[in-house]
């Protein structure tokens, strides 16, 4: 328990894991839009409430594994793993940065945050607009969605029959994650 301003505020923090994830990346080409499934994703986080509402994220890292980006086309994938530089960067991540606000919306929350988004060896901050909502067993349910330029990131749009086809230079990451208590101990 920590005393303020003369009344008791009950809070807890909890260190969460990802327990499930959705993440999916969809752009454009010369031929067809496309869509790949990112297979391989880890997190985890400190998140603290004040009984059932969520009142911060103190830290928040998200790793998707570049070779578990999945399209259904083998040659896509490979042109996917090369551009990403998968060999030497085997990971995208996010890591928060801070909150910048949390605002609830009926039964969930509006979360706006700023995060280090690193892929393939560079790193920009970025602004995200998340969702959440929490579930009667604790767990933690995020979403939302982020368009990026590829070029920002040093990373040429893959090309596939000699050039022939072109992917467009904006890609848009969509993602529903769930976060489940990793621990069962509180921090006052």
């Amino acid at each position: 328990m920590m005393l303020s301003l003369g009344a008791t505020a009950l809070y807890a923090q909890r260190t969460y894991a990802l327990s499930s994830a959705e993440v999916t990346i969809a752009g454009t080409s010369t031929l067809h839009d496309w869509e790949s499934v990112v297979e391989q994703v880890k997190g985890q986080a400190l998140i603290q409430l004040e009984g059932n509402e969520l009142t911060a994220i103190k830290s928040l890292r998200i790793d998707f594994v570049v070779e578990s980006i999945k399209s259904g086309k083998t040659q896509m994938d490979r042109n996917t793993y090369k551009a990403l530089k998968a060999e030497a960067h085997p990971l995208i991540r996010y890591e928060l940065k801070r909150i910048e606000g949390i605002q609830r919306r009926g039964t969930s929350w509006e979360i706006q945050a700023r995060g280090k988004l690193s892929i393939a060896g560079v790193s920009r901050e970025i602004p995200l607009s998340v969702q959440a909502a929490a579930s009667k067993d604790g767990r933690l349910k995020m979403w939302g969605q982020y368009e990026l330029n590829m070029l920002d990131y040093q990373v040429e749009p893959p090309t596939a029959m000699m050039g022939a086809i072109k992917t467009g230079e904006k890609v848009t990451i969509t993602f529903t994650i769930e976060m489940k208590p990793s621990d069962f101990s509180t921090t006052p």
